[in-house]
C-alpha cells in the first residue's frame, strides 16, 4: 500500500516540476497530501525538492482550513529555507494561528529564512508571550539567529533567561541573549537596519 503512495507522490511531483509557472493544480494536489497522515512525508520531501516554485502554494497551505496542512506547509517552508522569503508576510500571520504546532513551525521557518524575514523580528518578539512553552522556545531561537538585528528582543529574553519558570526556556533564552550580544563582525550575522549578511 505504501508503496503505491509513493508512486503517487512521485508522480504528482513530476507532473509539478512539468508545469512550472503553466498549471498549479499538481502542487495543490501535494498540498492536499500533507494533511494525509501515510502521505504526508512524501510530500513534504517533493515540495522541499521544488524550492521556490512550491512556495506560492504553501502559502496557501498556511491557510488551510486543515490544522495538519498549515503545521506541514510551515514545515515544509522552513526546509526550503531563505528561498522561502516570498513566504515572510504569511508565516508572520501564521504566527497567530489557533494551534500551537503550526505557530512554532511558523516561528522555525522564518528563523530557517533568515535576513529576508528581518520584518518579523516584533512578530517573534510577541510571540516571545505565547501561552504554549514550544512556541515560544522556537520564536527564542529565531530571534537568536539573527543575532544583533535582534536587539530590540533583547530587554524581554534577559528577563526570561533569568526569570521564567520552564529551565530549558530560560537556557535557551540566555543562549540567544548570547548570540545578540555578539558582535556582527565575530558571528556573520547582518546587523539591524540592514538585512543583508555581513562578509
Amino acid at each position: 500500500m505504501h508503496k503505491y503512495i509513493l508512486l503517487f507522490i512521485i508522480a504528482l511531483f513530476s507532473l509539478a516540476c512539468g508545469n512550472k509557472g503553466n498549471d498549479s493544480s499538481s502542487t495543490d494536489k501535494l498540498i492536499a497530501q500533507l494533511g494525509n497522515q501515510d502521505t504526508y512525508p512524501a510530500a513534504v520531501k517533493a515540495l522541499r525538492d521544488m524550492g521556490p516554485d512550491a512556495v506560492p502554494a504553501l502559502i496557501k497551505g498556511l491557510k488551510n482550513p486543515d490544522a495538519k496542512i498549515r503545521e506541514e506547509s510551515a514545515r515544509t517552508l522552513a526546509f526550503i529555507g531563505p528561498d522561502a522569503k516570498d513566504a515572510v508576510p504569511a508565516l508572520i500571520e501564521t504566527l497567530k494561528d489557533v494551534e500551537p504546532l503550526v505557530r512554532s513551525d511558523a516561528a522555525w521557518a522564518l528563523g530557517e529564512i533568515g535576513a529576508s524575514a528581518y520584518v518579523a523580528i516584533p512578530a517573534l518578539i510577541a510571540a516571545l508571550d505565547d501561552e504554549e512553552d514550544t512556541v515560544r522556545d522556537f520564536a527564542i531561537e529565531a530571534l537568536a539567529a539573527f543575532g544583533p538585528a535582534a536587539s530590540d528582543a533583547l530587554p524581554k529574553l534577559k528577563d526570561i533567561a533569568e526569570n521564567d519558570a520552564n529551565t530549558l526556556i530560560r537556557e535557551s533564552a540566555q543562549e540567544a541573549v548570547d548570540a545578540i550580544e555578539a558582535p556582527a563582525e565575530s558571528t556573520g550575522e547582518f546587523e539591524e537596519g540592514n538585512p543583508e549578511p555581513m562578509d
